[in-house]
């Protein structure tokens, strides 16, 4: 499954990100960590289905097949084709994509994004000004959170849409679209959250990538 961070990110690409979080950070009161993720959830269900799919199919083939099998083949086949395309169905994320319903990936998504925004301290920041770029790969999806600091001091129209184009930059999985939507967040804060002369910088400047 780690070749899904090689198509996400190209050289240069994470320096890009951090760069991007540096940029922003540099000219408002902002609090940003950014954190990509393989997966937000196992999928076993996706799998599961899959192998069950794939088990029916050769039991249908043989069957009704024009050519003759035997009684022990028409039993075992089927098993073991659905093993092997369960198994093998947790290394193709296209597959998982396909068979899962997109109201499920988001709920996945923002599930994972939310308890990691508490997990890693960003809802404790002293003006209440965290923000959580959460992009998951497999989902091909971004979940952006912001404290009450964010929320309650930029306008709803323009704060949704500048994550509008941070969440479309992530469906595209690439980490540069991604670098250049976030750095566009960055006159929105600053109209509405202005760096202080004495702004301390309370979480630190990284690329989560697991």
């Amino acid at each position: 499954m780690w070749r899904i961070f090689v198509g996400f990110f190209d050289a240069g690409d994470e320096d890009a990100l951090l760069k991007s979080v540096q940029n922003v950070e540099g000219m408002t009161c902002a609090e940003i960590v950014v954190a990509v993720r393989r997966r937000s959830g196992s999928y076993r269900d996706a799998s599961l289905l899959i192998g069950a799919a794939c088990a029916a199919a050769t039991l249908a083939f043989g069957l009704f097949s024009p050519w003759p099998f035997s009684l022990e083949w028409i039993f075992v086949d089927p098993i073991l084709v659905g093993i092997a395309a369960g198994l093998g169905a947790g290394y193709v994320p296209a597959l998982q994509r396909w068979v899962t319903l997109a109201s499920e990936r988001r709920r996945r998504v923002e599930v994972h994004a939310r308890s990691m925004f508490v997990e890693r301290g960003i809802d404790a920041t002293t003006s209440r000004t965290g923000i959580l770029i959460y992009l998951s790969l497999l989902e091909r999806d971004a979940c952006i959170v912001a404290d009450t600091g964010v929320t309650a001091r930029v306008p709803a129209a323009e704060w949704h849409a500048a994550v509008s184009e941070i969440e479309q930059a992530a469906r595209r999985s690439k980490a540069g679209a991604v670098a250049h939507a976030l750095s566009a967040l960055g006159p929105v804060l600053e109209r509405h959250l202005p760096r202080s002369h004495d702004d301390v910088n309370e979480l630190p400047d990284e690329v989560s990538v697991s």
